[in-house]
């Protein structure tokens, strides 16, 4: 008898990954990955702007008490909140330029569409209608 957990151990991963993985090694860029990494980004770059604060705290620290603690109480959260501003502002400019795209996408298939829908009245406008039978009032 086999193990149930070794059959779906595979498919857990998969479920994890939620496609990720195939779509970093997509070579076409068919699909879009960024707009799935953002919140990961996030999260990595205000840890590093925390280690960064962090690190200059206790290198103030180091030098004098009292420089490290105007570096403690007042430069690190100036800097942490600024940060955290330009980060944010950073990556929703790059949510909306993928935003933008998906919308340029879908406004191109409309048009494709439309443009089907053009082609086909065209096409029956080629037809030929019997006088009197073409619904104006003025022929009957």
């Amino acid at each position: 008898m086999t193990d149930p957990h070794q059959q779906t151990e595979p498919s857990t991963v998969a479920s994890l990954l939620g496609g990720l993985g195939a779509a970093l090694m997509d070579l076409r860029f068919r699909t879009v990955v960024s707009v799935r990494m953002l919140p990961a980004a996030y999260v990595v770059l205000v840890s590093g702007l925390a280690a960064i604060l962090l690190s200059r705290t206790v290198s103030a620290f180091a030098m004098s008490l009292w420089q490290g603690l105007i570096e403690l109480f007042l430069v690190t959260p100036i800097y942490f909140i600024a940060g955290l501003v330009f980060i944010r502002v950073a990556l929703e400019f790059v949510h909306a330029v993928f935003r933008i795209a998906a919308n340029v996408d879908a406004l191109r298939d409309w048009s494709q569409d439309i443009h089907g829908v053009e082609a086909l009245r065209d096409a029956l406008k080629t037809l030929v209608i019997p006088k009197g039978r073409g619904g104006n009032a003025d022929d009957g």
